[in-house]
């Protein structure tokens, strides 16, 4: 199956859930650690390093209400400023981010995308030498 296929399973199951939701209601909300992370699916397209940076294009779909992710951040890295990422329901969008760590990047680590009053999400990424 093709990304393009199982993007749009997901998005027509997520519809279908987001109806059925409405007609039965939601039901219980349990806290749960990241439990204030937005609905939201994020993959890594690819990562690549070259010294000290690594630029990573994600592609994201959002699975709920509208989210704006507005910066990301890992550990030990300086982030390049992005421009605001505006996702409506269903809608994917693609995100290129570079990143400038202190010392080699040796192994995976996990970028923290910033959604603001929304949360936040993570995804891990395990970047390749260009």
């Amino acid at each position: 199956m093709g990304d393009r296929t199982i993007r749009a399973a997901i998005r027509a199951l997520a519809c279908l859930l987001a109806i059925l939701a409405g007609l039965f209601g939601a039901g219980p909300v349990r806290a749960h650690d990241g439990a204030n992370a937005p609905d939201m699916l994020a993959r890594v397209v690819s990562a690549y390093t070259e010294g000290q940076e690594v630029t990573v294009t994600l592609e994201l779909t959002n699975l709920g209400g509208p989210l704006v992710l507005v910066g990301v951040s890992a550990p030990g890295a300086t982030a390049a400023a992005i421009a605001p990422v505006y996702l409506n329901f269903a809608q994917d969008a693609q995100v290129i981010t570079r990143l400038t760590f202190g010392g080699p990047v040796s192994g995976a680590f996990t970028l923290t995308l910033n959604f603001g009053p929304s949360g936040e999400g993570r995804v891990e990424v395990t970047p390749m030498s260009r």
